[in-house]
């Protein structure tokens, strides 16, 4: 009787894990949103995600003042390529700006690359029947590119669920740490509707909190920042290997009791190709 069960379970275990094409008939991506799929792209599937984020907080200092205005804005290439069916990897390239204005007065504007982000992501189960939810894990590598930066690591753990033909909803859980003791915890919840075969809506919930530490009094002191946002977006389907997307949102937002607004949007571009195996020729 063990041994029969034994057998059967490492049956479901090989069904779960057995090698399935990730080549989706349309392309799989990251964008829109802030989370990302358990899937990877393929084997030999080359993936390039490009988007444009522009942000806006306005904070209203006091009546006689003009109020604190940040505009930043950050240009991010992410590549993608799939070793094997269930195995990828990819590289993050991004450029912030950030500008702080009272008035006409720009008093502070920081801007630079972002650490560098090699990762590697794994499909670990499918979604085919809805039984148990897609999972999926990413490890990430963040190299500094400029001064001021510290070398991090991120783990992204990736879940996605069918609930019927038009609705799916994914979550991640993302841990980030840094050499100079910075640490955060974040999480993100998409729900997605397929409006039609070319458009794609989603809405998100997204939040957590990050660690820093400060050196004060001779001694570390940990200070913790908790948010929490939403956001929408939607997703246009060109061809099956080209998507343009959108998404952003609006907010009330209070900050050191002083009220104001955050907002932002990010407009890309998703597109794919696919590398033509070599055929071997027997002499």
């Amino acid at each position: 009787m063990k041994t029969r069960q034994v057998l059967l379970l490492s049956t479901f275990v090989f069904s779960l894990l057995s090698v399935e094409a990730q080549y989706n008939e349309t392309i799989r991506s990251g964008r829109p949103g802030q989370s990302i799929g358990p899937y990877t792209v393929g084997k030999n599937v080359i993936q390039i995600q490009a988007g444009h984020l522009v942000q806006w907080n306005n904070f209203d200092l006091a009546p006689e003042t003009d109020g604190l205005y940040t505009r930043n804005t950050n240009e991010e290439v992410v590549v993608r390529y799939g070793f094997l069916e269930h195995v990828e990897a990819h590289f993050r390239l991004g450029y912030t700006d950030q500008r702080s204005i009272i008035g006409n007065t720009t008093f502070n504007n920081q801007f630079g690359f972002d650490n560098l982000g090699i990762a590697g992501r794994v499909n670990i189960l499918r979604n085919p029947n809805g039984l148990l939810p897609a999972l999926g894990v990413q490890t990430q590598l963040l190299l500094p590119l400029e001064s001021g930066q510290d070398l991090g690591g991120r783990i992204t753990v990736i879940t996605s669920r069918t609930l019927d033909s038009k609705f799916s909803l994914a979550s991640n859980y993302i841990y980030t740490g840094f050499g100079n003791g910075r640490r955060s915890f974040n999480y993100v919840y998409t729900l997605s509707y397929q409006l039609s075969k070319r458009i794609g809506l989603i809405a998100e919930h997204y939040g957590g909190f990050t660690q820093n530490q400060t050196f004060a009094g001779g001694q570390f002191i940990d200070e913790v920042t908790w948010q929490k946002n939403f956001d929408m977006g939607i997703a246009l389907l060109l061809t099956k290997n080209l998507q343009l997307d959108v998404f952003g949102n609006f907010l009330p937002t209070t900050t050191f009791g002083v009220n104001g607004y955050s907002s932002f949007i990010n407009a890309g571009v998703s597109w794919r190709t696919k590398m033509k195996e070599k055929v071997k020729v027997e002499e």
